[in-house]
């Protein structure tokens, strides 16, 4: 055989094989055929510029992934070795298979910055892994991972082998220089020995990227490729909506992969098992059976595996291949969202499987019973709507019913600031204050019902929309300006599910309105002395962005903030969202309020825990009993320090 033929005949017996490789690895691929049939998720071509951009932050600058700087440092490494080493292992790939594109320019310098960056890279992922064994990496498959650095390395030294053993090296080439070198000290220059080396070079590099890519479609490591778009894809209107402007005609329930939009199995595809969402959610940290990335995994796993004949196992997720205990477990916080570096929405999945489990029946006596009491009496607690205003009768002034008087500003109370005893002292306290300041501000009384907020990330769509078309009726009636609540749930959903459902008035948070009449000179307020932390309730911070206001209100008191470890968007959650706070039967494990109630107390000097919720001063007051610390509403400080009397 002529010496020429030999390279050509190597090149297409390694992209034959690689090529059968590939084709035997995704033959009958389900992802194909669940894509197909995958529901549509909405419009996601708007704002491009904005999409771009994000793309770079994340994907190329790996923004949210140096957060967690050791691991985030190992993974940009990785991804600039490879970005630097694919265009001469282009290259090399199309001259094995024809020796006459060897007058393509070659990439020497640049490979071997590769080489170096990647293998720092690797060693630092293998290391991190091994030796330091970040707890979130619990439930991963090692193996994959390892698998994955292994062939990173080889084709990295495949590619510093053909540099160095190359006939004529390319003088950009440092590092093949330097092993080149190397290679004649130690007598390996002689041309048989340097065929060989070269030989062996092209065998690592190409070889080993081609079986790379017939690996990829069964492993996590997809995500390299679903990622990208991924990250361009994801929703980039409000954080806080999770209503689809369309839903779907067969219902919400998610029973298997098949009832997956085409964006929640590229959530599924992107996932890259770094368990940085597992890390941040409250519920795992306090022992719920709740694990964001082993839902994902599990998920991604019914994605890949072959379809299951009709009313075979495994057809049916909810309660089954993802257990009824872990998905009540999610308080619908938001923070495995927000630790996710590649933006993968985590509770829409769980809201589907919900679903799935409120059709079958399968759901706990509390949580039966306030969604029945939410469609008959419009609130959670059971009670008649004419009883939702008493809380007034304390009052020494009237409060007027905005569709009969117009006012600035409309109060949505809320259910557990309008029901509930622990609560309506400090609402009544914020209505003084209003009062006191000379605001306008009415109510929409006994019209007012629940935003459906709890009701709707429970699974519940068709009362949501119920609860939803009840309030808007009654905001359409009366007159205003500008709405407020203290109740952040309430204002994720009259600010961004209602939003989708033509609801345009701006709305506020009570620490927003307290904060624009302390500026305005309106409300004076003295220096109370205290040390305190303050918790960011969920659906205030996170989905809302809304970190400010609280704090500099504090500020203006003279109150001492002392940040506890999980603070802003970090924050850990009271365990209420999500509907958990109805449930007569929690799954078994830890308390989420207890477990922040932790952080607090770990405060030296702290004598008070500020909260501007309703169902934070619920779940932080009962699990405050027995302890030194206070927990106490943003508004009842601001009363405090307006020189009102705090007693009732």
């Amino acid at each position: 055989m002529s010496e020429q033929l030999r390279p050509v005949l190597l090149g297409l017996t390694i992209l034959g094989a690689a090529g059968a490789a590939l084709a035997w690895r995704v033959r009958g691929w389900p992802v194909y055929a669940a894509l197909r049939r995958a529901r549509p998720a909405e419009a996601v071509w708007d704002q491009p510029g904005r999409r771009l951009g994000s793309l770079v932050l994340q994907a190329v600058a790996h923004l949210r992934l140096l957060r967690e700087p050791w691991a985030g440092a190992a993974h940009l490494l990785l991804f600039l070795g490879f970005v630097a080493v694919v265009p001469e292992t282009v290259r090399q790939a199309l001259v094995l298979a024809s020796p006459r594109l060897a007058v393509l320019p070659a990439w020497g310098g640049l490979a071997d910055v590769g080489v170096l960056s990647g293998t720092a890279g690797a060693l630092l992922g293998i290391a991190h892994r091994a030796l330091w064994r970040p707890a979130r990496l619990s439930g991963s498959n090692a193996a994959d991972a390892y698998g994955i650095m292994g062939f990173i390395i080889l084709i990295l030294a495949g590619v510093a082998l053909q540099q160095s053993f190359a006939p004529h090296p390319n003088p950009a080439a440092f590092l093949g220089r330097a092993l080149g070198r190397l290679w004649v000290a130690w007598g390996w220059s002689r041309p048989g020995t340097a065929q060989a080396g070269y030989a062996l070079g092209y065998l690592l590099d190409v070889g080993a990227s081609l079986a790379f890519l017939a690996y990829l479609p069964s492993s996590k490591h997809l995500h390299i490729f679903a990622a990208w778009p991924n990250v361009f894809f994801r929703r980039l209107g409000s954080a806080g909506r999770l209503a689809p402007r369309d839903p779907p005609a067969a219902g919400p329930a998610v029973h298997s992969v098949a009832d997956l939009t085409w964006k929640d199995l590229l959530d599924l595809l992107s996932c890259a098992a770094c368990g940085r969402c597992q890390a941040a959610c409250p519920a795992y940290a306090a022992g719920l059976p709740l694990s964001p990335a082993a839902l994902m995994r599990t998920l991604r796993g019914e994605l890949l595996r072959p379809s299951p004949p009709p009313g075979g196992a495994g057809a049916d997720l909810a309660g089954t291949a993802v257990s009824a205990p872990a998905l009540w477990s999610c308080s619908a916080c938001g923070a495995c969202r927000e630790a996710c570096p590649v933006f993968v929405e985590h509770l829409p999945k769980v809201v589907g499987l919900r679903a799935a489990l409120l059709e079958e029946g399968r759901l706990d006596p509390g949580l039966a019973k306030a969604l029945v009491s939410l469609d008959r009496q419009g609130n959670s607690r059971g009670r008649s709507a004419t009883q939702r205003s008493q809380w007034t009768s304390g009052l020494d002034f009237p409060v007027p019913d905005a569709r009969n008087k117009a006012v600035e500003v409309l109060w949505f109370v809320g259910d557990w600031a309008s029901y509930d005893p622990r609560v309506i002292p400090s609402t009544r306290r914020l209505a003084q204050l209003l009062h006191r300041s000379d605001i306008r501000f009415g109510l929409l009384h006994d019209a007012e019902v629940d935003p459906g907020n709890e009701a709707l990330r429970v699974g519940e769509h068709g009362l949501f929309a119920s609860l939803a078309d009840r309030n808007l009726t009654a905001l359409g009636q009366a007159r205003y300006r500008r709405v407020c609540t203290t109740d952040p749930h309430c204002l994720n959903a009259l600010r961004n599910e209602y939003r989708s459902l033509g609801f345009t008035t701006p709305v506020l948070h009570h620490s927003q309105l307290l904060l624009e009449l302390v500026r305005t000179g309106v409300l004076r307020l003295s220096p109370l002395g205290l040390r305190a932390t303050y918790h960011d309730p969920c659906y205030l911070g996170r989905w809302n962005d809304v970190f400010a206001p609280p704090r500099q209100l504090l500020a203006r008191m003279g109150v001492d903030l002392v940040e506890m470890p999980h603070h802003g968007r970090a924050s850990r959650c009271c365990g209420a969202g999500g509907g958990r706070i109805w449930l007569a039967d929690p799954p078994p494990g830890g308390d989420p309020a207890k477990l922040r109630l932790q952080e607090a107390l770990s405060l030296p000097g702290v004598t008070h825990l500020v909260v501007a919720c309703p169902q934070d001063l619920i779940m932080f007051q009962a699990a405050a009993a027995g302890t030194p610390l206070q927990v106490v509403e943003l508004a009842d400080l601001v009363y405090r320090a307006a020189g009102l009397d705090p007693a009732d």
